[in-house]
């Protein structure tokens, strides 16, 4: 069964993602595009225009030749867009990263890409710098002239990239002969989209200029996103949603970015009452946070009217606090590194009263729901690994610096999103979880996250995550906000869980590290939380 978005369509214009995005800004004068929620310095949108038709002139000027990679290891700093979009008006490729890397991470992204340029900031200077060498990268560039002698004695090397040239110096006046470099077209290489990966180099989409322009309209008519809004995200503009979903969908509106580079709960919230922000594009723990954190009290949240989630799964109970909390309409998206950055989006959340959902599919948009290992079409209500594909989804992965490059989807354009879901009787899509999640316990399959939902309920928990062991036991890691016994937590698990679902063994720790997003880097607990205690279920 294919599933077909409700939405009208409306032309997609045959231009690159920066005319999409940035066509109108030199019109919008004086309104700010960006604002540095820490120092409130602010980039008008006509300075944006012309810092970026000087930028793209001087990365001509610098070298990089139309087709070249630029990868960009930035948190998110109001000069991202800058960057970017002047890169990508140079005719180049961006190849955002999507959440900061380890050193040997970021070199291998670096070979993979291909990349002939790295634009990063002076905090990562010295790691970008070390991961530079021995990759095809000719120069690193780093967004603020504060590059000292100590950053690059802390990683020295004998190429050329040691010498990281400020970001600025590219808007300096030229030649006489220095003139703007021929705009890519729609057919255009724009985006190497890295997902976000715990254990490995993930693989790179290969997302044209189309399939930008494509995406970041879907999100324009679907999305509620004003030109009047303040919009502001925890999720890195490297993240395939941070960079489309965001930054490319709310510059298009005419809309103001608030960026902070790295803010925690106190931050953020800081960040929305000092300038009020309308619009916060967050994943689940931040929508978890607003809902029963007791610091969120202490701010005034009166501005905020709309909360976007995505990154991961969110429980329709925690997005319905959130929104009794802070008065906000909680709204879910769905995406991948696929696409560019999202096939579905509940526009009609609170309109229908359905907080689970992340909605039907987007404008010019189709979705299956199938049988993983048959492939056979599952019905509405019954669960199977999602399938999507529409214009907005990348036809190829990057093959790495051999080439090569295989499909995304089979022959006929489906792409398997490796998440399970099923569609209700309306046609909204539910995420369960992604298919490698699933754990077996006593022979049959269980999802992780309803166990983790399942002591998310219990007064006692904060944070839960569930991990699969081999055999007949998982792992359920808890943050307790008082003592609770194992029996306590597996009677309240027995009264909403099946019985194989409920053979969890809880393990205390003080924190689950997540992404921005939301997704648990299990690698990163504590040590202590890593012993498995055998847990015989009823």
């Amino acid at each position: 069964m294919i599933y077909r978005s409700p939405h009208p369509e409306v032309p997609i214009p045959e231009v690159n993602i920066t005319q999409a995005t940035l066509g109108r800004a030199r019109a919008r004068g004086s309104r700010p595009a960006v604002i540095d929620a820490d120092t409130g310095r602010t980039l008008s949108y006509a300075r944006l225009a012309s810092a970026l038709s000087a930028a793209s002139v001087g990365l001509a000027r610098q070298g990089l030749r139309p087709g070249e990679t630029v990868v960009l290891d930035l948190p998110n700093v109001p000069e991202y867009p800058l960057v970017a979009h002047s890169v990508l008006a140079a005719g180049g490729v961006v190849a955002p990263v999507p959440e900061q890397l380890p050193e040997s991470l970021l070199a291998r992204l670096l070979h993979h890409s291909g990349a002939r340029y790295l634009v990063t900031d002076p905090a990562r200077l010295p790691r970008g710098l070390a991961a530079s060498r021995g990759t095809g990268v000719r120069q690193v560039l780093t967004v603020d002239a504060r590059v000292t002698d100590e950053d690059r004695r802390a990683a020295p090397g004998p190429q050329a990239a040691d010498e990281a040239v400020p970001f600025s110096s590219l808007m300096s006046p030229g030649g006489p002969t220095d003139t703007a470099p021929p705009a890519p077209g729609p057919g255009d290489l724009a985006v190497l989209g890295y997902g976000g990966s715990q254990a490995g180099l993930p693989r790179a989409a290969r997302l044209r200029h189309h399939n930008l322009v494509a995406g970041t309209l879907q999100l324009v008519v679907t999305a509620d996103i004003r030109t009047e809004d303040r919009v502001a995200t925890t999720l890195p503009f490297g993240h395939p949603f941070g960079f489309g979903g965001v930054l490319n969908h709310s510059l298009c509106l005419g809309a103001t970015l608030v960026t902070a580079a790295r803010p925690d709960l106190a931050d953020f919230l800081a960040m929305v009452e000092r300038h009020r922000v309308t619009v916060a594009v967050v994943g689940p723990p931040m929508v978890r946070a607003l809902a029963e954190d007791p610091l969120v009290s202490q701010y005034g949240l009166g501005s905020l009217r709309l909360v976007v989630c995505t990154g991961a799964p969110l429980a329709a109970a925690t997005a319905l606090a959130c929104r009794l909390r802070t008065g906000a309409v909680v709204k879910q998206a769905y995406g991948l590194a696929e696409a560019a950055p999202a096939t579905h989006f509940h526009a009609l959340a609170e309109q229908e009263g359905e907080y689970g959902s992340v909605g039907p599919c987007l404008p010019w948009t189709q979705c299956r729901v199938v049988d993983p290992p048959s492939g056979a079409d599952r019905v509405p209500g019954d669960p199977g690994e999602l399938l999507v594909r529409g214009p907005q989804v990348a036809s190829e992965y990057h093959g790495g610096p051999a080439g090569g490059h295989p499909p995304t989807g089979d022959e006929d354009g489906w792409v398997r999103t490796g998440d399970i879901a099923f569609a209700d009787e309306l046609g909204r899509f539910h995420v369960v979880d992604r298919r490698t999640d699933l754990i077996t316990v006593r022979g049959r399959p269980a999802s992780p996250r309803r166990v983790e939902d399942a002591l998310l309920r219990h007064p006692a928990v904060v944070d839960a995550a569930v991990a699969a062991v081999p055999g007949r036991t998982a792992t359920g890691y808890v943050v307790l906000r008082r003592p609770v016994s194992d029996d306590e937590l597996h009677d309240h698990l027995a009264e909403l869980l099946p019985p194989h679902q409920r053979a969890v063994a809880p393990c205390r720790v003080e924190h689950i590290p997540r992404t921005a997003a939301g997704r648990v880097l299990f690698a990163r607990l504590d040590g202590r939380a890593l012993r498995v205690r055998r847990v015989e279920g009823t």
